[in-house]
């Protein structure tokens, strides 16, 4: 009776805090002042993104990511953006870390779960100000335009305040009709240059 009792209570406990999570992709993207990490993952039970901590040493990216769990829950896969503000670009290394929490309101690092490290070749500049090139009308309920015929730009991407890719153009005028309103990010990219400038979408 008592080794059936010990049993019960080693099985209950591995319900309450078994956990697994497998790291399926890290992909980094230079994106305004840094770098964007999307991480996808996915849990053998049921759990949820609660915190992230980053640091840069030298050319060294650590990102920590914790998540709860519950082994009531099904199967889940989570795909999150981290954005990690950088000034210098170059050749980095990303370390991944993963940690299991057993409260679902502050990570407890409860376990370690999987690592995993990718290189990553970021844009010699990651953001440049520059007056010449202005976008009309700023702010703007739909579409606007870049000054100056004398811009030859290559590509032109838009960011929001995250850091999260929303929109790549090919052209000189870019359309903020059927975007929310808040603040964008755009990149003008020429054969030598990176420019960015903040947009306002107001209704």
């Amino acid at each position: 009776m008592k080794t059936k009792l010990l049993f019960l209570l080693f099985l209950s406990s591995l319900w309450s805090y078994g956990q697994s999570i497998e790291i399926n992709q890290i992909t980094p993207t230079a994106v305004t002042g840094g770098v964007n990490v999307n991480l996808l993952v996915t849990t053998f039970n049921g759990a949820g993104y609660l915190s992230n901590t980053y640091s840069v040493s030298e050319n060294t990216i650590t990102l920590n990511v914790c998540y709860w769990f519950n082994i009531t829950l099904p199967v889940y896969q989570m795909n999150n953006d981290f954005f990690i503000p950088l000034t210098t670009g170059g050749n980095y290394t990303l370390n991944v870390n993963i940690f299991h929490s057993s409260s679902a309101t502050q990570c407890d690092f409860f376990a370690n779960g999987p690592s995993a490290t990718v290189n990553f070749l970021s844009n010699s500049v990651f953001e440049t100000t520059d007056n010449r090139w202005q976008l009309y009308p700023n702010p703007t309920s739909g579409s606007v335009s870049f000054q100056g015929n004398s811009i030859d730009l290559t590509k032109v991407t838009v960011y929001d305040a995250t850091g999260r890719l929303v929109h790549t153009f090919v052209n000189r005028e870019i359309d903020f009709s059927s975007f929310n309103e808040g603040i964008y990010l755009v990149k003008m990219e020429t054969t030598n240059q990176i420019v960015t400038q903040k947009v306002v979408v107001k209704r």
